[in-house]
């Protein structure tokens, strides 16, 4: 294909040079730059197609375990054959299932009526099979527990009224008669089958309104149930099952592998029963997407090389358009002064430390500035996660490249005055001449607006080789890098003529929230790191990060611009040292 794009450049270059030899050169130089986009184009086709592989990111394929009927998907009997087999195709990820079973809390259930039970006991691998019910709504009486669901340890946790009833204390091993529930072959009949005397220690409560629809008193996890009624040489059964497919793109592959294990499809006409053998998956909107992705992908493979050039609007009559010497020609300032970029390191607004000029065609200005800047101009904190070396820079990568992509995009190339990039130790201004529309406003800029590119030509060609959206959108993107990476949102200077954005590193950051924190904010991250460190010292800047909700890399920069700043210091090595508050 793309040796097929050469040829028809070659074709255009041979008509243009018999039509007019005097513009012949420059041709020769904006075709033969072409290729570059061609290049940037055919990544982008080869993203879409990786978009088809990473969809599932985006929209999950779920699947449930569900009675022949599709209607109920708990209180099923699902068989460990079954569960175990699921488990171990290799197909699904995030499989999240329970069980149940019933007991005798108090001593007269036990002797006078031994059929009813005072107790339901729930087993569960994970919170997320409750539609309320999270590890932040559990009371639990001390910290390290939240993830015992996930273990097959004997432990518990109580709904609050149970606790009220039975007067159950922090703490405090129930030992009760556990039994298993087992469902009669062919119908809906329950048999309770004893296990013997269960010990359970109870680790935290839960109010019921956590609960939703589900009856719960004890809440358990469900491996140890399993072991515990299997080891009584009884049978047990799963409840419910969900999960999600591992890899959508295998859709098929997964229904056949699903089917010769058993698996039965939903039947409308069927009745409600207990037996859990159906599989159901919600994949409508997955295979929606994927069928509209590859469309685009297979349209862009079968366009012709004309269509290809044509659609980006640089051929007219067979001649590529003078908007493609800014694009694509080596040197477009031989015709149109002022198309580069310039940058500079500043000690101060006086004292310029060094320089530098990116010429050349736009389609390989922007890229070249990013590196740059990233390279020579700035200097990564460097630390390690284990064996891994991470480098964490002041400033957001993606949102810097978004604005220079914005200014070579929007850019009023007629004040053949040139983009001019400005850094400091704490700060970043990329400054270009545009023409703002008169009817916007700063709030305009940075609130959600439509796409009104000054330059139509190259903001297309930008958007077809995937350097950027044709939704107005790349102030957002910018806004949300700066939010993730934890910098300062950007500000813009807005005159007639020209505009200017402001970047702010970490560091002064970091400097706004020590300020903030010697004024007694306790939102603050400084703030928020200090609190903790003044309870648990020891912890690593990861653990730290954890605690705060903050991302590891954010709460590092925080912490290394905290020590240069004498606020903080580590005493002893990384694994047995402690942080201390100077």
């Amino acid at each position: 294909m793309r040796g097929g794009v050469e040829i028809i450049l070659f074709s255009i270059i041979r008509v243009q040079i018999k039509r007019n030899p005097g513009r012949s050169i420059l041709t020769v130089c904006i075709a033969m730059c072409l290729l570059l986009f061609v290049g940037a184009y055919w990544e982008n086709v080869i993203r879409t197609e990786n978009a088809l592989h990473t969809l599932s990111d985006s929209i999950p394929v779920g699947g449930s375990i569900t009675d022949i009927s599709g209607g109920k998907q708990t209180a099923l009997e699902i068989s460990t054959t079954t569960a175990d087999k699921i488990l171990e195709s290799g197909y699904v990820k995030n499989v999240i299932y329970t069980g149940q079973a019933a007991g005798n809390l108090e001593e007269y259930n036990r002797v006078e009526n031994p059929k009813v039970f005072d107790t339901t006991i729930v087993g569960s691998n994970s919170c997320d099979a409750f539609s309320a019910l999270t590890e932040e709504t559990i009371s639990f009486f001390e910290k390290g527990e939240e993830n015992f669901l996930s273990t097959d340890k004997p432990l518990c946790v109580v709904s609050e009224q149970y606790a009220r009833e039975h007067q159950i204390k922090e703490g405090e091993t129930l030992q009760f008669p556990l039994y298993a529930i087992e469902y009669k072959q062919g119908s809906s009949s329950v048999q309770y089958r004893e296990t013997g005397m269960a010990e359970l220690t109870v680790i935290g409560t839960v109010p019921e309104r956590y609960l939703g629809d589900t009856v719960m008193d004890i809440l358990v996890p469900v491996q140890w149930l399993r072991a515990y009624i299997e080891e009584a040489d009884l049978r047990f059964s799963y409840s419910s099952m969900n999960f999600q497919v591992k890899n959508p793109m295998k859709l098929n592959a997964f229904k056949k592998a699903m089917e010769n294990m058993g698996l039965q499809e939903k039947s409308q006409e069927a009745m409600e029963e207990v037996y859990g053998g159906t599989l159901i998956l919600d994949d409508t909107i997955f295979i929606e997407n994927a069928e509209k992705l590859q469309g685009n992908l297979q349209k862009d493979i079968d366009a012709t090389n004309e269509q290809l050039l044509d659609s980006l609007n640089l051929l007219e009559n067979s001649h590529l358009k003078r908007a493609a010497i800014l694009l694509f020609h080596h040197n477009p300032e031989k015709w149109i002064p002022g198309a580069y970029i310039k940058i500079g390191y500043f000690e101060s607004d006086s004292e310029l430390r060094y320089q530098d000029e990116i010429h050349g065609s736009l389609i390989s200005q922007a890229d070249k500035v990013v590196d740059l800047i990233f390279t020579k101009y700035l200097k990564a904190d460097i630390s390690y996660q284990g064996v891994t070396r991470v480098e964490t820079y002041p400033f957001p990568k993606e949102a810097i490249r978004e604005a220079v992509f914005n200014a070579i995009a929007h850019k009023f190339y007629g004040a053949l005055i040139p983009i001019q990039i400005s850094v400091y130790a704490d700060r970043i201004y990329i400054a270009n001449d545009c023409i703002f529309p008169e009817d916007w406003t700063i709030s305009d800029l940075m609130g959600k607006h439509r796409s009104r590119p000054y330059n139509p030509l190259i903001a297309n060609t930008f958007f077809r080789a995937g350097f950027i959206e044709a939704w107005g959108r790349g102030i957002e993107k910018i806004k949300d890098s700066c939010k993730e990476a934890g910098n300062p949102m950007p500000e813009y200077t807005i005159k007639r003529e020209d505009i200017m954005v402001m970047f702010k590193s970490l560091v002064s950051s970091t400097d706004q929230d020590t300020d903030r924190a010697n004024q007694g904010n306790d939102n603050s991250v400084v703030t928020r790191i200090l609190k903790v460190i003044q309870e648990k010292p020891s912890l690593s800047q990861k653990k730290i990060a954890d605690v705060i909700g903050e991302k590891y890399s954010t709460v590092k920069y925080y912490m290394e611009s905290m020590k240069k700043s004498g606020i903080i210091k580590r005493e002893g090595s990384s694994q047995k040292g402690k942080w201390i508050i100077l």
